[in-house]
């Protein structure tokens, strides 16, 4: 035997490694348990006998056989890094499924567990069926038993970090909100982002608030912070405030998605040890923490979880009140740890890093960088080597590659290795460069295909497409190939749609091949605003909103005349001159917009269209020159500018715009050195006051006639509200049964759930139809969480263009907010159409807004189409919240000169103020006995609380008294004027206090008309007029109560304040010039004393419960 063993050595020495004695015996015993493949030859089938010949010209001859062709692939690339050269190829950007980042979602789920427990609620009591029916029993009388109703023991509150550090794992915290929210162990989740200053917001860049705003006095919030603990406001102290501050109210932990070996380094350590709660859910100051060695550090501990299951159970059953658990706990001291630590990295040669990355990383995380080194280095690249290649470990791994020092970020989801990295990391592949690159290729290949046409999330890439609108960089690299069904299913291939036929010739000025991007209109006011508003609804027919939003900034005048119902458009900005805390937002945004696309961070097209009125404002040249940088960097970055003036001036600014703005429509007569200027030609004829010209590169200008386009003023639903806020308590009520039957899944309204909301004031209907397109997305009835405001004038226009832009292909809830036009006769065509593509698109949901009735009369002309439809009607419009007083007598709390009025009439009984530093102004309107005397006297009220009690600045005009003088007017008011000569002196002395010609120069100064009768008005407007012109620069403010009007003019000082953004409190019917001038929509029944309408130019009309 011993020889048979030498000579099975010597065999095996010679053609490799000679074995050892453990090979060896592995060796054997393998050849005894792998089974033997079976080398017996099967018997030879009978050979049948041959048939007797035929002739061969009577045997038709057999094809030879076809050799199977492989399938094309297409190969799909990354998206180019801003700055990158240009290239040859055309492309179309496609929407790739990516790998999710948290690893095991339903372990999650399964690991909270022990958290989804029931108390007594302390607020909603229910009926207590056995209880009831023993008291009967016992003493016959039928008195319900009420016991408190079970609810979820904690809600729990998400905080993430939004730190420079942060940005990579934003995927991370949507997912991780999803699972948190379907897990169904809280009450409630809320979703919170904790800024650089410490201070907390519902949004990025939504208004900040202290960070107490999250401490739930009763004890029962539980917080979640997801953050790596590494960004300069956890190394200055200022987030470790906010923790600390919330794990002294309720349980805290921190979510890092870093791995633990990483956490030494961040500025929140941690030590190992064994924690208990005293109680469940106590807070994070009665935590016992004894760590396994040493002992316990000073400050607030605070529990830090890896994103993986084991953590989260350990954490769970920690907060449960479940006994000693195991956890790395953090210890937030007072004061902060001191200065981050410096970091010497990048100072070491490449092989030194890499070779201190190999010996430090874990092995999936050197793994990961080897594969990613033969792939592109881009983060959802990286998702999809991680989840498909090593099986999705987690975020640590991914974690431990991004800061490894190996990869520097390129903007956005872009990186790229160091010089020397990427190649010191090949060198440690066991194989051939070219065999893993191909594996992982396939890998990631396969991954994707497997993702497909599922509800992944989705990053974007360019595909190689003939006449695509994007161009693909020279040399950019591939990432995956990917089959003709998934190419179908990434491009979702459709036929093209038609160019916009903009005023009569076919060119579109957003398409990339087009090479003129921003555009110029130059003329009369009313005349460009129409040229502006063809443009505007040709484009929005021929483009997507998914693909192109717009942005609407007045300098002066809005550049439509009034906002128009457009899904596209997500901002208006009016008056900008007058208003310098918007005009600073709408740069801030304009800036925050262009950073983000730099970084990649969004895609689509974004249209701004700015109007400048005369010129360029002298006082703000920073507006013009954001404007001129958004122009010299918009165009690769697929933001494009429309400009529209009264005239072009020959300044400098305009000499730097010019050869900018492509294209160019001159919309009535320009003197003949301005058209030269604009048109390139000194002399146009204009024959009809509809005529205008259009010049583009490389034709001469083409006459074309402006067409009417109609519009409707709408406003856009308010999106970061809460789901019922500002909903009419009768709408409330039926969205409320309707989503209870929804989430018990008894019965649906309709196969997709569409509906008719009808009411007698526009805001209310329209309000309740925004949450309940809300409402049915956060169910899951619908995909999208997205409602798309429109009117029926501009749909009809939609259904009958390009296909790409028919509602079938629109995602979420469709909100038709004039829809009491759609039972015209001549409007059943477009009506079918709307069926039709209603019937090809489950996941649209459509909701009419119309006064009641509007179910019926769509019945008799419609009926098939009313059969989709359930109707949702309000019986009372100025119902009381449940439990709200019948008169409001307290007022709400603000603080400087903010004005209280009342409560906004809805579910989050919010306070309405009027800010005096924001809208100096003040018009106060409505009938007589309708409750206008009642508004000035609680302004002026509260106005004098708020001055100085040595200098009240407040002139007083009275127009209704009658005989007499008030006896408190000389300690109210500085001075108070009735009859015609008292007005003029006090006017007078106006005027001299506003020009600085008395010892109080620059000091506010408050005017007051009450009753603004017909005789002796003009001379008042003509005194009070230039005092308004100088408002802004001087503290002169003008509070005026008028009367409403029969007559179709408003006069000059009601256009005046409404150019001026001045707030209107309308009372009564709210019908008439002032109501018509400030877009408020009349409701079908007055408001009754004590409500009243509060409208401020650009943001939508509340509803006010006025306190008395």
């Amino acid at each position: 035997m011993t020889s048979d063993l030498d000579r099975f050595r010597d065999v095996l020495a010679a053609v490799g490694p000679a074995p050892d004695a453990r090979e060896l015996s592995e060796i054997l015993w393998l050849a005894c348990h792998v089974p033997v493949p079976d080398e017996t030859p099967k018997p030879a089938s009978p050979v049948p006998s041959e048939p007797p010949a035929e002739p061969v010209e009577d045997r038709p001859a057999s094809p030879p056989p076809v050799p199977d062709v492989p399938s094309p692939l297409t190969a799909l690339h990354p998206r180019p890094v801003a700055g990158t050269g240009p290239g040859g190829t055309a492309a179309a950007e496609v929407l790739v499924p990516t790998a999710p980042m948290l690893a095991d979602p339903r372990g999650v789920q399964r690991a909270l567990r022990p958290l989804k427990r029931r108390v007594p609620s302390r607020h909603r009591l229910e009926l207590d069926e056995e209880a009831t029916a023993a008291r009967v029993a016992d003493t016959g009388r039928w008195t319900p038993v009420l016991a408190p109703a079970p609810e979820r023991w904690l809600t729990l509150g998400l905080v993430v970090d939004g730190g420079p550090s942060m940005r990579l794992w934003r995927p991370l915290a949507r997912e991780l909100t999803e699972v948190l929210v379907r897990q169904g162990s809280f009450q409630d989740v809320h979703v919170n982002h904790l800024d650089t200053a410490g201070r907390v917001s519902s949004a990025p860049g939504a208004p900040r608030r202290d960070p107490g705003t999250l401490v739930d006095p009763s004890g029962r919030r539980a917080v979640l912070v997801l953050s790596d603990c590494s960004g300069p406001h956890w190394w200055d102290g200022r987030a470790a405030r906010a923790v600390r501050r919330w794990a002294q109210a309720g349980p805290t932990a921190v979510l890092q998605p870093l791995p633990e070996r990483l956490w030494r380094r961040t500025a929140a350590p941690v030590t190992p040890g064994l924690a208990v709660l005293p109680r469940p859910g106590a807070p994070n100051t009665d935590l016992l923490f004894t760590p396994y060695d040493g002992a316990t550090a000073p400050g607030v501990p605070v529990p830090v979880l890896e994103i993986a299951p084991h953590w989260f159970a350990a954490w769970a059953r920690l907060v449960s009140g479940a006994g000693p658990q195991p956890a790395a706990v953090a210890t937030l001291p007072a004061r902060p740890p001191g200065g981050a630590p410096v970091r010497r990295e990048r100072d070491l040669p490449v092989e030194e890093r890499v070779r201190r990355f190999l010996a430090a990383a874990s092995p999936a995380a050197a793994e990961l960088a080897a594969h990613v080194a033969v792939s592109v280095p881009s983060l959802p690249v990286m998702r999809l080597i991680q989840h498909r290649v090593l099986g999705g470990p987690g975020p640590g791994q991914l974690a431990e590659v991004l800061l490894s020092g190996l990869l520097r970020p390129m903007g956005g989801v872009h990186y790229e290795f160091v010089p020397g990295a990427r190649e010191a990391l090949l060198d440690t592949l066991p194989r051939p460069e070219a065999l893993h690159t191909r594996d992982v290729l396939e890998a990631v290949s396969a991954e994707i295909e497997r993702l497909a046409g599922t509800s992944a999330e989705t990053f974007r890439a360019l595909l190689p497409r003939d006449g695509g609108p994007v161009v693909l960089t020279a040399g950019t690299d591939h990432f995956a190939l990917v089959t003709p069904r998934t190419r179908a299913v990434l491009t979702q291939d459709e036929p093209a749609p038609r160019s916009p036929a903009l005023f009569g010739h076919d060119f579109d000025p957003l398409a990339a091949s087009a090479r003129m991007p921003h555009g110029l209109v130059v003329g009369e006011t009313e005349a460009r605003q129409r040229v502006v508003r063809e443009i505007v609804t040709e484009l929005a027919a021929h483009h997507s909103p998914a693909g192109l939003d717009m942005i609407f900034a007045g300098f002066g005048e809005h550049p439509l005349g009034g906002a128009i119902g457009l899904p596209h458009h997500t901002h208006d900005y009016e008056e900008l001159l007058g208003r310098p805390a918007l005009l600073d937002e709408f740069l801030d945004f304009l800036a925050e917009e262009m950073t983000a696309r730099d970084l990649g961070r969004l895609s689509g097209r974004l249209l701004v269209v700015a109007d400048i009125s005369l010129t360029f404002p002298s006082s703000r040249r920073d507006a013009a020159e954001a404007l001129l940088s958004l122009a010299q960097r918009g165009e690769p970055l697929g933001v494009h500018l429309l400009l529209s003036s009264t005239t072009v001036e020959r300044t400098t600014i305009w000499r730097r715009f010019l050869p900018l703005l492509k294209w160019r429509v001159a919309a009535t007569r320009l003197p003949p050195a301005e058209l030269q200027q604009v048109m390139g030609r000194a002399t146009l004829r204009f024959p009809t006051e509809d005529t205008a010209y259009l010049l583009t590169p490389g034709s001469p200008p083409r006459p074309f006639e402006v067409q009417g386009i109609p519009t409707r003023i709408l406003r856009p639903p308010q999106f970061d509200q809460p789901t019922y806020q500002g909903v009419p308590p009768p709408f409330r009520s039926a969205l409320r049964s309707i989503e209870t039957r929804l989430r018990a899944r008894e019965g649906r309204l309709s196969s997709p759930p569409h509906a008719i909301f009808e009411g007698p004031f526009a805001p209310d209907r329209e309000a309740a139809a925004t949450a309940y397109g809300r409402m049915l997305a956060r169910l899951g009835v619908t995909s999208a969480d997205r409602v798309m405001l429109t009117s029926w004038t501009v749909l009809k226009g939609w259904l009958s263009g390009a296909p790409a832009n028919a509602p079938s292909r629109w995602p979420g809830t469709m909100l038709i907010s004039d829809a009491d036009l759609m039972p015209s006769a001549a409007d059943s065509s477009s009506v079918d159409a709307l069926a039709a593509q209603m019937d090809e698109n489950e996941g649209l949901v459509v909701v009419l807004c119309g006064e009641r009735g509007l179910l019926r009369a769509l019945s008799e002309r419609h009926p098939r189409f009313t059969s989709r439809f359930a109707g949702i009607t309000a019986e009372r419009t100025f119902a009381l919240a449940p439990g709200a007083p019948a008169d409001l007598t307290e007022v709400p709390q603000v603080s400087g000169r903010r004005l209280p009025l009342g409560i906004e009439h809805g579910d989050a009984d919010e306070p309405v103020v009027l800010d005096l530093d924001v809208h100096p102004h003040l018009l106060v309107t409505g009938p007589p006995g309708t409750g206008a005397a009642d508004v000035m006297r609680l302004v002026l009220g509260e106005l004098l609380k708020r001055l100085p009690a040595d200098d009240k600045p407040v002139y007083f005009i009275d127009r209704v008294a009658g005989p007499g003088v008030p006896p408190d007017v000389s300690e109210r008011y500085l001075r108070y004027a009735r009859t015609q000569s008292e007005v003029a002196a006090l006017l007078d002395e106006v005027g001299t206090r506003v020009r600085g010609g008395g010892p109080s120069r620059n000091a506010e100064t408050y005017l007051v008309i009450e009753g603004l009768l017909e005789r002796g008005h003009e001379d008042l407007t003509r005194a009070v007029m230039p005092l308004l012109e100088s408002s802004h620069q001087t503290g002169f403010h003008l509070v005026m109560s008028h009367p409403q009007t029969v007559r179709a003019d408003p006069g000059p000082l009601l256009s005046k304040l409404r150019e001026l953004a001045a707030p209107a409190v309308i009372t009564g019917p709210c019908t008439g010039p002032e109501a018509e001038t400030w877009a408020v929509t009349p409701p079908s029944e007055p408001l009754p004393r004590g409500w009243v309408v509060v409208a401020r130019p650009g943001d939508r009309p509340k509803i006010v419960q006025l306190v008395t």
